[in-house]
This record gives C-alpha cells, structure tokens and sequence, in this order.
C-alpha cells in the first residue's frame, strides 16, 4: 500500500503523513477535473452513448479521489486491520517522569509513565510470509542458489548460505 510505505519510512514522521496525503489528494483532484472536463466535453460533442459517458466518469472520479476511504488515520487503520494486517504494538511501561502543569499559579508535578512500543516480529514474518507467493519465491531462491555450481551468493550480513 502507498500510504503504508510512508509510514515506513523514519525520515517522514507520522504526523506529515496526514499532510502529504491531503496534499496529493488536492493536487490529484485539481489535475483530474481539468482532464475529466474535457474528455466529457469532447465525449458529448460526439454523441457518444450515455453508458459509455457514465463509465468514464466512474472511472474519473474514481482516480480522482485516491485516497477515498482513507483520507484519515483512522479510517487507514481500520482498513488495514480489515485486510488482517495490522499488528496492535504492544507496550512496555519502562519508568516514569515528571511533568510540570501549570493550574492557577501553582506548579503541581504528577508522574507520568513512560512506555516503550514493539511490534512481534514473529507476527510481521507470519504476515509477510502469507502473503501469496511470498514464500515460493524465498524458497525458489535458496533452491537456485544452493544448486548453482560453486557460485554461491555470500551474505555481507549473514556470510555464507
């Protein structure tokens, strides 16, 4: 998924996510009416059937909204729990701290806990491998690279296969 990828990515936090989405909506909206407009128009000077004009602006208006359904971050979650996979982080209280709040002139210093998140990886790979094909395609490999002819493949990380 496109949106997931840039949640991947560390270099783009979360919260900028929500913008560069709204951003390519915008643009992707602004570009596509020009576009819808005018194939519409040159439809309808033709007399081209009515079905046909209906298709395609189906299809316009479906490619001029791409992230319907997923223009907020809870309705993404969501979407990606229904496909089962999503994976709940688990947290892990580490300590606590204190936090200065600020009420009629007076300091008050509550704890504040601290918690760690971790996704299982053993839940990452069971998804990633179920995926279709994913795991004949890991094992079509090992199987190639173990029968070729003493040009075995070395792992930088791993060392040899």
């Amino acid at each position: 998924m496109f949106i997931s990828k840039w949640y991947n990515e560390s270099v783009i936090p979360k919260n900028k996510v929500q913008t560069i989405i709204s951003d390519v909506s915008m643009m992707q909206e602004m570009n596509i009416s020009i576009l819808k407009n005018e194939v519409l128009n040159i439809l309808n000077e033709n007399k081209c059937e009515l079905n046909s004009i209906s298709k395609i602006t189906s299809m316009f208006d479906i490619i001029q909204n791409p992230f319907d359904k997923l223009e907020f971050e809870f309705l993404r979650l969501k979407k990606l729990k229904q496909l089962g996979v999503y994976i709940t982080p688990i947290a892990v209280h580490i300590g606590n701290r204190l936090t200065n709040n600020t009420k009629n002139d007076s300091t008050i210093m509550p704890n504040k806990d601290i918690y760690i998140y971790y996704i299982p990886l053993d839940e990452v790979l069971k998804i990633f491998l179920e995926q279709p094909n994913v795991f004949e395609i890991i094992t079509n490999n090992l199987e190639k690279l173990f029968s070729s002819n003493g040009d075995i493949i070395c792992s930088l990380v791993q060392c040899n296969i």
